[in-house]
């Protein structure tokens, strides 16, 4: 099957044709089967880990396990193994986060690192983080903190930190916060030893594009990279922001930036615009063949958390893709001139999700 700027070519009824990526799934050959992993153990490197019934993102979660604990392995397929995680109970983790090692049998979730939920303190990554009333998105809202504040942990349920703040209990989710219990120097995670340039396009004098409501598009992509980065660091990373206020940098400044940190990745935020009002989507963009491996799991990635159409990845002609000798991409997380389309991406929560996705994109990228 050829792909060219967006569009498939396909065989139907013994004719080739041409028909628009966005408008078609593609479906991939069968999953590889699981393999045997007899004689392998598995230790968490994160703060916390959902176990699923298969090998899915979206399969349904089981339990949660937590940071240095060891489980045997029985399967592996792709990117995921299966393990179980108590007597007679079996799931499927993201091997990614975590170490796999050879030699013996352990005992369902031993850990290796001793540390209790009840002793762990833990770290606000994001401004307006909500404190509820139970460990769900479902519970009401009682405070709203901003990021570096520390709060010390009485337990753990589905995901989320039970805490005490201003004298009463409360839950916090674990995705938004780190671990306050060791300095930044010294944390792990699975993206730790990378180094990855976030830009947030435009700036200063440079708005960018405009909206129908005039949204400026300097200050979505400012808040989009801002979020990002605060995941990737969260995860080990050492991440460079090309500018963290609303101030202007020359396209070849920020590919400077790229090749003067030696960055493993580089992604290049912005919102788009098109005459016609009716065009909406997100499309992830590449210059040189190297960069599309990061474009191809970037894509997936947003794919997986946002709903807004998926146009695909393509070839485009930017400054900071093209002249870039690092793997790097320019994202279009949706078009500013559609009038519905706008508005979802003004939304904290569309922000949020936008960031979670190309989060997700580099961890599948650096496997």
């Amino acid at each position: 099957m050829q792909e060219k700027y967006g569009w498939l070519q396909i065989d139907y009824n013994g004719k080739k044709g041409w028909i628009a990526k966005e408008y078609v799934s593609l479906k991939t050959s069968a999953e590889k089967p699981a393999t045997s992993a007899a004689g392998l153990t598995f230790t968490v490197q994160v703060d916390l880990l959902n176990v699923r019934e298969s090998s899915s993102l979206k399969s349904n979660k089981l339990t949660t396990i937590k940071r240095g604990q060891v489980f045997n392995v029985l399967k592996q397929q792709d990117l995921w193994i299966q393990i179980e995680y108590a007597a007679g109970k079996k799931g499927w983790v993201y091997s990614f986060y975590g170490a796999l090692s050879e030699g013996g049998n352990v005992t369902e979730g031993s850990n290796v690192t001793a540390q209790k939920a009840d002793s762990k303190s833990v770290q606000t990554i994001y401004n307006g983080t909500n404190l509820r009333t139970g460990p769900s998105t479902n519970h009401a809202v009682v405070a709203r903190i901003d990021a570096g504040q520390t709060l010390k942990t009485t337990g753990e349920e589905n995901g989320w930190y039970k805490v005490t703040y201003n004298g009463q209990p409360a839950f916090i989710s674990s995705t938004v916060v780190k671990s306050a219990n060791a300095s930044s120097s010294s944390r792990g995670g699975a993206l730790s030893g990378l180094t990855i340039v976030v830009d947030a396009g435009h700036g200063g004098h440079d708005g960018g594009t405009v909206g129908t409501r005039n949204t400026l598009e300097k200050h979505l992509n400012l808040e989009v990279a801002s979020k990002l980065a605060s995941k990737l660091r969260a995860n080990g990373a050492n991440v460079v922001l090309t500018r963290d206020s609303d101030t202007y940098l020359s396209l070849p400044t920020r590919v400077s930036i790229s090749h003067q940190y030696a960055a493993d990745a580089v992604v290049s935020i912005h919102h788009d615009a098109h005459a016609d009002r009716s065009v909406r989507g997100f499309t992830t963009y590449y210059s040189n063949d190297f960069q599309k491996p990061l474009a191809d799991a970037i894509n997936g990635g947003l794919k997986q958390q946002i709903t807004l159409p998926n146009r695909g990845t393509q070839y485009g002609d930017y400054y900071i893709t093209r002249e870039n000798t690092r793997s790097a991409v320019l994202v279009e997380l949706g078009y500013l001139s559609n009038g519905s389309e706008e508005q979802i991406l003004r939304s904290s929560q569309f922000q949020e999700q936008a960031a979670y996705g190309l989060y997700i994109g580099l961890l599948n990228y650096f496997k």
